[in-house]
């Protein structure tokens, strides 16, 4: 909210909304991004598969609320490379360290149904995304959200800020390995750059916009943009209409690696706001 009071900001975004450009990002939030592969691990019939993207927001949720318990679980049977011997130990104190999310009138059943499963799975040594990895690595890296633009794009130019170990990865990424397919992208240095600059500046301004997002729920979010001065509604404005020309010029430049639930606040976020932002 503080950021929004700026009208340094306010000149900012009025300058880039009046040019031909758009919003190409990628989003990812890190701790659903880590533990997602509990849920996928989960021997789930066949008629529950439809409700996966539920039970990953539900876990989400349970484990953020529960954070000073689940991380220290985490790092002491190494996750995501749990021993075999350990896996009915940890999803029962797992489930333990976020057994008040069970009483959540919204996603207490899904944490209930989950628990099912997992203890089914680990009775049976059989919870394959979490065994038999690296200790303690939730993410490898990020190459992955440089590559997709890459590839989804490829009759575009791609100009990234100069990450080095990315550039050194990408030519070996299997999608791009031929280098006459894929020649459509570089990397400069954004202290010389002055668009790279103004991307700094619209990441930093997203990062704040997905924290209060992902911070409040709803009707928090709700009741504290009715109380947003003038400026700050307009600065709010002028990034979701950035969205929503960005929806409207093509979808795929907006990706999500996010829960369900941040999709949904992002397009009631635009109700309140009369801008169309449906995910």
């Amino acid at each position: 909210e503080a950021c929004l009071t700026s009208r340094k900001l306010t000149t900012f975004l009025t300058n880039i909304s009046d040019k031909p450009l758009y919003l190409h990002i990628s989003t990812l939030n890190l701790l659903y991004y880590s533990i997602v592969d509990i849920v996928d691990s989960a021997p789930l019939p066949e008629s529950l598969l439809i409700y996966t993207n539920g039970f990953k927001t539900a876990l989400y949720k349970a484990c953020r609320e529960n954070m000073e318990a689940v991380i220290p679980l985490l790092v002491m049977y190494t996750y995501p490379n749990i021993p075999h011997d350990s896996l009915v130990d940890f999803v029962e104190e797992l489930m333990t360290a976020i057994a008040s999310s069970k009483s959540d009138r919204q996603f207490g059943p899904s944490i209930e149904k989950l628990h099912e499963f997992l203890t089914i799975g680990a009775a049976n040594d059989n919870l394959p995304f979490i065994t038999d990895e690296e200790d303690n690595m939730l993410i490898k890296g990020l190459l992955d959200l440089y590559a997709r633009p890459i590839y989804t794009f490829k009759n575009s130019q791609h100009i990234f800020d100069n990450e080095v170990e990315i550039k050194e990865q990408l030519p070996n990424y299997p999608l791009l390995a031929n280098p006459t397919a894929f020649s459509n992208y570089s990397f400069l240095d954004s202290k010389d750059d002055k668009l790279i600059q103004i991307c700094d500046v619209t990441v930093g301004l997203l990062g704040k916009f997905f924290k209060f997002l992902n911070n409040n729920s709803i009707e928090v979010f709700t009741a504290k943009i009715g109380a947003m001065t003038q400026t700050q509604t307009n600065n709010l404005d002028m990034l979701l209409r950035m969205f929503e020309k960005s929806f409207s010029f093509n979808e795929a430049l907006i990706h999500f690696v996010d829960t369900f639930d941040t999709q949904v606040k992002i397009a009631e976020i635009g109700k309140l706001r009369r801008i169309n932002l449906g995910t």
